[in-house]
């Protein structure tokens, strides 16, 4: 199971603070009686750090990075060595402008918001402050052991999640999690890591049970790929990785209506690749990047999360403006260019202007229906996207005369369940109530057994609509 589920990750051992302690020291010749002196520390102290017995306070560990003259890369890899809060404290200060690697509260937070609950609901749920858990999750402090497995237990926690949450301190630990990455070459180290990612994003035996373990999978594959972008000889293709981890991250936890997390890790991702385009060498290739999908998703996040309809108009509008903006950058790629359009297209007709709308969907359409190459799932993402702007425009004769040109969708459950929701609500439209209400409970039981949270909303208003209660 644990194959199928996590991805494969680095070992960790040769990156804590001990391993790390020792191979500088030998690669710069320093006995550890050299070492000692001119860091101002006694001899018998950084044999204790070596052998992993005692950590450095942060003053010792400033003193003997200092003494070692290391680079400010190995200097993130010693703060992220550490596994306490006050590393983690020093990393979140610092100004380098880089992303920070998963912690145990990341992963604590994740089990958190995937449970439903609020802060003060999982704080009462065993017995601390609002305040305590908040330090928790942001890695300011960590809970005793008592409390740790209390919270694993009230938040639903897999085992393998309680193994990383337990094992690694402030930090995650990924010993034993998943299979162990025995390739030394880096070249093939990342085509495995890559692997790992198409098969924690799209693997077809996900199911409600499993899915929930894909958070502790990206969590582990975005640390074992923060370690390799901050070693000397990592190029740009870790960063790249890392960045398309960040957004397939995001896509999952938008499917998920956790918007927050979603916008957090867009947001990570786009920060992480931007860098790579800023001399404009490379603008060519942007498209080819993890950047559409988050920048889409990144947009996506910051409509759902305004409250009001008002709100909402408006981050759309400023959405499709953005949006519109980036499309210079995707012309290369039809299937981006066409999801790019796609989206423009729904934040219009959330803004009432459905001409606009039904115009960029047809482009839409028309952009992936030019590729000769391009696989059939994307022409029938885009004839479905404008079958569901024909029906919302009160043109649902149109929209089903589309649907019947696109195969019914039997890969992921998403997109299983949206389609049937477009088809219940054309039909309904269109007075054939019976076959509407059979395609509604389709889109209504794919949604409940994948826990397909962000369907929800628009589930629960189209049985408004038809008058299909839950349970009937």
């Amino acid at each position: 199971m644990a194959t199928l589920l996590l991805p494969v990750t680095a070992t960790p051992s040769p990156n804590s603070f001990s391993a790390l302690l020792k191979q500088w020291r030998a690669e710069r010749g320093f006995s550890l009686g050299t070492l000692a002196v001119r860091a101002g520390l006694s001899k018998s102290t950084l044999s204790r750090w070596e052998a992993g017995l005692r950590q450095p306070s942060m003053p010792e560990l400033e003193a003997i990075l200092a003494a070692l003259t290391v680079t400010p890369s190995q200097r993130r890899d010693a703060l992220a060595g550490i596994r306490a809060p006050r590393a983690v404290q020093t990393l979140r200060g610092s100004n380098s402008g880089d992303t920070m690697p998963p912690i145990a509260g990341d992963l604590l937070k994740a089990l958190r918001r995937r449970s439903g609950r609020t802060l003060d609901e999982a704080a009462r749920a065993v017995g601390v402050a609002h305040s305590t858990l908040l330090r928790w999750e942001r890695g300011e402090s960590h809970p005793s052991t008592e409390h740790l497995h209390a919270l694993c237990h009230a938040l639903g926690a897999h085992a393998l999640e309680v193994s990383a949450l337990t094992a690694g301190g402030t930090w995650l630990g990924l010993e034993g999690i998943g299979e162990t990455l025995a390739v030394a070459n880096p070249a093939d180290r990342v085509a495995q890591l890559a692997r790992q990612l198409d098969r924690i994003s799209y693997h077809r035996k996900w199911n409600a049970e499993t899915n929930a373990l894909r958070d502790l999978g990206f969590l582990a594959l975005e640390a074992a790929l923060h370690s390799l972008a901050h070693r000397g000889s990592a190029d740009n293709t870790v960063l790249h990785l890392l960045s398309h981890t960040y957004a397939r991250h995001s896509q999952y936890l938008s499917e998920h209506a956790r918007w927050q997390e979603a916008a957090e890790s867009a947001a990570r991702s786009l920060k992480t690749i931007t860098p790579l385009f800023a001399d404009g060498k490379e603008q060519a290739n942007l498209a080819r990047t993890a950047w559409p999908v988050a920048a889409m998703i990144a947009v996506r996040a910051a409509v759902e999360l305004k409250k009001t309809g008002a709100a909402r108009r408006t981050a759309a509008h400023h959405g499709a403006r953005a949006l519109t903006r980036w499309l210079e950058y995707a012309p290369g790629r039809p299937g981006y260019h066409g999801w790019l359009l796609s989206d423009i297209a729904q934040y219009k007709a959330s803004c009432g202007d459905f001409d606009a709308a039904l115009e960029r969907g047809r482009e839409a359409c028309r952009s992936v229906e030019s590729d000769p190459i391009i696989v059939e799932d994307e022409i029938v993402l885009r004839r479905r996207d404008q079958a569901a702007l024909l029906t919302q425009a009160d043109r649902s004769d149109e929209a089903l005369a589309l649907l019947q040109t696109v195969t019914y969708w039997q890969g992921q459950p998403i997109h299983r369940a949206s389609e049937d929701l477009i088809w219940a609500e054309a039909l309904w439209k269109t007075g054939d109530k019976n076959e509407a209400e059979r395609r509604f409970h389709s889109a209504q039981a794919t949604v409940e057994h994948n826990k397909l949270d962000s369907l929800r909303t628009r589930t629960g208003n189209l049985a408004r609509i038809i008058g299909v209660m839950d349970g009937r």
